[in-house]
This record gives C-alpha cells, structure tokens and sequence, in this order.
C-alpha cells in the first residue's frame, strides 16, 4: 500500500506525520511499465553504509555535510543541479515529482559539491526514463513522487551507494535521519 503523509513542523522544530484514513494500492507488475516492473530493493546488507560517517548537526541553520557522507544522495541536472534524489539501487532514484519535467537531465552520483561534476569520485550517468506517481497533483503537490531509470547502472564504492528502504511494516516513532 502506498500512503501519503501530512507533515507538520511544530514549534519546537520537530516534523510530526499524521496517518491518512485512505491509500492508495500498491502497483502490480501488470500495471508497471516494462523498464520499471523489475526493480528489486537493495539488500539489507548492501545498503544504507556509510563509509564516511556524518556529523550530528541537524538540517536547521544549514550546517554543511561531511563530505561524501550520504554516499546515496545524487544531483539532478541538467545545466546545472535543480533537484536532489535518492539512490535506492544501483540503476533506480528516487526523487520529488515536481522536479520532474522531461527526461533530457543528468544524474550525477559521488558529489559533494554540485559544481564538481567531472571529480575523480562522481558518476555521470543519462537517465533512461522517468515513472511519475500517476496521481501526482502538482497544485497540490499530493503524491510528489517520482522513480528515474538510469541508462547504465552506477558503480557502487565509499562514495556511492543505496539507501535502505523501510520493509513493509515500518516501526512507530522510529528514529529517521533527513539529508538533502
């Protein structure tokens, strides 16, 4: 089942999600296009490691990152960046729908600096095709989701990676860390 969530931030900084009494059902693989209907998550073991290990500041007054320590964080861009999204694995990202316009962008992984497109650790990759949640509503932005393909899978190393997706039963009040 997919769910949307409410945020709300609250006057002590902290995000609370409230639980809709309605979803939406899971996508089949009949319902799939072909380029997406094989997508397989990334084992437990094989993702979410950081080699880099962050710091503890939190996202509010924009504290820079250590670099290289969100090893799944990937640019979009096209003449330069205009969005971030998730490495999920080696061939699929995760991203917000509005970001989503075309498929002529890039994807660049292994970046610590946006401008630093051609360093020694990034991965430049040209996407194959994009998925759209098919209720996406961009005045509401309701279902802001999206999946990028990527033309030719990314290298995994220290400075790339996947991040691990919640199992099916994710645990109430459990720890999560936003980067982006």
């Amino acid at each position: 089942m997919v769910v949307n969530f409410k945020t709300k931030l609250c006057a002590d900084y902290k995000v609370r999600y409230c639980c809709p009494t309605n979803s939406i059902e899971k996508p089949t693989a009949a319902t799939m296009p072909p380029m997406f209907s094989k997508v397989k998550p990334t084992t437990r073991n094989a993702c979410g490691r950081q080699a880099i290990h962050p710091s503890n500041q939190r996202i509010v007054g924009g504290v820079e990152a250590i670099a290289h320590s969100w090893p799944w964080i990937v640019s979009l861009q096209s003449r330069d960046h205009f969005c971030g999204g998730t490495l999920i694995d080696n061939r699929h990202v995760l991203t917000a729908a509005h970001c989503i316009s075309s498929t002529n962008f890039r994807v660049i992984a292994g970046l610590h600096r946006r401008t630093d497109v051609n360093g020694p650790r990034s991965q430049n990759r040209r996407v194959l095709g994009v998925l759209v949640h098919e209720q996406y509503n961009s005045r509401t932005e309701a279902n802001d989701i999206a999946l990028v393909r990527l033309a030719q899978p990314v290298q995994f190393n220290n400075y790339v990676s996947a991040i691990c997706l919640p199992g099916p039963n994710p645990q109430e009040s459990q720890r999560v860390t936003v980067a982006g």
